[in-house]
């Protein structure tokens, strides 16, 4: 239902029927791009925050690759300084598109 919600973007409807369910590592790593704000729109330190909360709470890689691509968290978000220091550190491996533009996949980095 929420993925219906977004296609007639209708996306704060999609992410309160997700919200029952945000416990979930897939529906977390959905919901999050979603509620994305950019630094400078007031209200976004809870986002960050939050996000930066459930890099220690979701699987890595998961985590990890909300970051970039169609549809996920854009690079802007990384001039909240937390949360570029925590990609930075924990992602760099992690995440499929760092992985496709340095020509490797998941196999031969471990993963």
């Amino acid at each position: 239902m929420a993925k219906t919600a977004v296609y007639f973007q209708q996306i704060y409807p999609a992410i309160e029927l997700m919200t029952p369910f945000a416990t979930e590592d897939s529906v977390l790593a959905y919901m999050m791009p979603l509620g994305y704000q950019h630094i400078t729109q007031e209200g976004s330190a809870e986002w960050y925050n939050t996000l930066i909360a459930l890099s220690d709470q979701m699987d890595t890689n998961i985590w990890c690759d909300m970051f970039f691509g169609e549809c996920q968290i854009p690079f802007q978000a990384f001039d909240h300084e937390g949360l570029r220091d925590i990609f930075c550190e924990r992602c760099m491996e992690h995440n499929d598109f760092i992985q496709s533009l340095m020509g490797k996949t998941k196999d031969e980095t471990g993963d």
